[in-house]
């Protein structure tokens, strides 16, 4: 029996409802609308009776509306959703319809029997935002699928829940293989354990970044792969899932390897050519010494010490004030120790009065040997300067200790010539020529001596000089008989009784 005062029940719990409620048979036929279906659709109550109402439904949807009814029959329940048209501007808005039986008797109401009860649900803003994600979604699946990378996206710990083609392809897993920690079977045994090692520091950091080898299907062979992620977070901060790639890096490696064994090549042809550059700095350093140095007692040789007497001379500005002098020395009877000791003897006597003369000179100075006995003394210190006879004498003080050679004790001496730049001389060699001119005139007065040149020194020496061409030249004529009178310009006259030198007194030493 169906209850008419019920019926009023329905009609105002139904009315008080935001939805737009709507009562009908087990057909879908309706046999009362709410209000606010009348309010929203803009349809009489009269015309949304039996299947009116379907002329709001988007013409599209109104084949699976009535489908639904026929299943909802069979099943019990009706659920659809679909599009109902608002009259205030002419939308279509997206609506969820559900309906079921009511439960125990019917409602009887003025236009019919409701014996099922139904609602339709705003879900328009729902369905676009469902939409719009459902087409970001497959814009992101597409981008992903596209790339080269292999992507994934992944639980916490490294549980997969999705993989790209891309690995699949290359890996040959199913996704389902993948899914999960399945994905583990695809890495080099060797390297497991550093894959889940590093989802373990993943989550402070926010971000996974670990390289293993990936096996590829296709020849079996392990590849080198970089795979990062970072965490995709929700509103409030939780984790939603770990978006990831893993890259190639293959090529990238064996081009690393390749750059350092070239690096290393590098480096080491570096070493050798840097062992070469010290070897022939060594080498034109040790040509250089020993151009410009005596290999016998390290001193200066010939060469250095003739440059630095000229440089000395280029430098002096006042011809009356002396920039320099030169003492030249002459170790006395040197050829007797040669002789009697030998020349390995000799040449210990020579480094040992080298050692001596070093030690009597400032490091402003300039010593040197010159060769076989003869040393040379370039004196620059200004604090020398003005008494280089002081400074002869004081190398003669240095030579009065003897020397032991062959368990044989020998004194050795120095002849010294001394010359000031202030003298006539104007080139290294001419003052060179004084100071060996003086050296043999204090070697005449005895050896352990010094003499300081002056310009009667050169005349002396010049005369001897012609002295003894004349000599020289006179001795073939005395034998012949012929005299030269060097007062005279006459022609030598023949003497047969005597042979006589008419020339003059012949100094000591001539």
């Amino acid at each position: 029996m169906i209850d008419e005062p019920a019926g009023d029940g329905f009609r105002d719990m139904a009315t008080g409802l935001p939805q737009l409620v709507f009562g009908c048979r087990a057909s879908g036929e309706r046999t009362w609308p709410s209000p606010q279906w009348v309010v929203f659709t803009g349809l009489h109550e009269t015309e949304s009776l039996g299947l009116g109402w379907l002329t709001a439904i988007h013409p599209d949807d109104r084949p699976a509306t009535m489908e639904a009814w026929t299943r909802a029959s069979a099943m019990g329940d009706y659920l659809v959703e679909h599009r109902i048209r608002r009259v205030a501007d002419g939308s279509y808005r997206w609506h969820q319809t559900r309906a079921a039986p009511l439960p125990g008797a019917p409602v009887m109401l003025p236009n019919g029997v409701v014996d099922w009860v139904g609602s339709s649900a705003d879900v328009d803003d729902l369905y676009r935002l469902r939409q719009r994600t459902a087409e970001a979604e497959q814009h992101l699946r597409t981008l992903m699928e596209g790339v080269p990378q292999l992507i994934w996206r992944s639980r916490d710990m490294g549980h997969w829940k999705w993989a790209s083609p891309q690995w699949l392809d290359f890996t040959g897993q199913t996704r389902d293989e993948a899914c999960g920690l399945g994905w583990l079977d695809a890495v080099h045994p060797g390297d497991r354990e550093a894959a889940m090692t590093a989802w373990d520091s993943a989550r402070p950091r926010d971000l996974l970044d670990v390289e293993f080898r990936v096996r590829r299907a296709a020849d079996g062979r392990y590849l080198w792969h970089r795979t990062r992620s970072r965490p995709v977070r929700n509103g409030q901060g939780g984790i939603v899932e770990w978006l990831g790639t893993t890259t190639d890096v293959q090529d990238l490696k064996e081009s690393h390897r390749r750059q350092e064994v070239l690096l290393t090549q590098l480096q080491d042809q570096a070493r050798v050519l840097e062992g070469e550059i010290r070897e022939r700095a060594r080498i034109e350093a040790r040509l250089l010494h020993a151009a410009l140095h005596d290999d016998l007692t390290g001193l200066r040789n010939r060469t250095f010490f003739m440059d630095r007497l000229r440089l000395a001379l280029g430098q002096q500005q006042d011809k009356a004030r002396p920039c320099c002098a030169v003492l030249f020395l002459d170790l006395d009877r040197f050829k007797l120790v040669n002789d009697s000791l030998g020349h390995e003897a000799g040449d210990r006597l020579l480094t040992e009065v080298g050692r001596r003369l070093s030690a009597c000179v400032s490091s402003r100075n300039t010593l040197a040997r010159f060769g076989g006995d003869e040393f040379a003394l370039l004196v620059g210190d200004p604090d020398e300067l003005g008494d280089a006879a002081a400074l002869a004498e004081r190398i003669i003080r240095a030579m009065q200790q003897p020397v032991w050679l062959e368990q044989q004790e020998v004194f050795a001496s120095f002849s010294i010539g001394v010359v000031q730049t202030t003298t006539t001389a104007s080139t290294a060699e001419a003052v060179m020529r004084d100071a060996d001119i003086a050296m043999y005139h204090a070697k005449r007065q005895g050896s352990g001596g010094y003499a300081v040149f002056s310009d009667t020194m050169r005349e002396s020496a010049v005369e001897a000089l012609e002295l003894r061409t004349d000599l020289r030249n006179a001795i073939p004529a005395m034998n012949s008989g012929c005299i030269i009178n060097r007062s005279t310009t006459r022609p030598p006259v023949s003497s047969s009784g005597s042979k006589r030198w008419s020339g003059g007194s012949i100094p000591a030493g001539a």
